[in-house]
């Protein structure tokens, strides 16, 4: 796996940039020193292998994915059972967020399908951090006993 011209520029600037960063490193070394060149090429040869690791777990991800798919829908992949005992826990689910506490639910909402912290979440409602904390918790609670209620009726 060999990386393009377009990847090596990348590199490029990386070096440059870490380089820019290390103002010491003209007071420590004379630019003409070899140590320089020595770890001016570590540097860049330590980002072409983190360029090849990345692009290696994302063919590894993409590939992944492809053969999981099976086609045009993930569902495919699934026997009718296994999409049936999914539907009946997502239900389940869907009704204990139904029937939470709405300081719960809210702050359930506002940290897993908002991306807020805690800290934000806090903000938002006009509470603690401690007390979005216990509110996810409880929210955490709720839910998974649902998933196990899913699953057990499923059996």
């Amino acid at each position: 796996m060999t990386l393009g011209q377009q990847e090596l520029d990348d590199v490029v600037q990386e070096v440059f940039a870490k380089l820019a960063k290390l103002s010491k490193l003209t007071t420590i070394l004379p630019p003409e020193h070899p140590q320089n060149y020595a770890y001016i090429c570590r540097i860049a040869n330590n980002l072409v292998i983190n360029q090849k690791r990345h692009i290696s777990v994302r063919h590894r991800y993409l590939e992944q994915e492809r053969s999981s798919a099976g086609g045009d829908d993930a569902q495919q992949s699934q026997s009718p059972e296994d999409q049936l005992a999914t539907r009946e826990e997502l239900r389940h689910v869907q009704q204990a967020l139904l029937n939470m506490k709405p300081t719960w639910r809210h702050a359930f909402y506002l940290n897993r399908y908002k991306q807020m912290t805690y800290t934000e979440v806090a903000q938002n409602m006009g509470v603690t951090v401690k007390q979005v904390e216990k509110f996810i918790k409880q929210a955490l609670i709720v839910v998974r006993r649902a998933m196990e209620k899913a699953r057990r009726t499923e059996q």
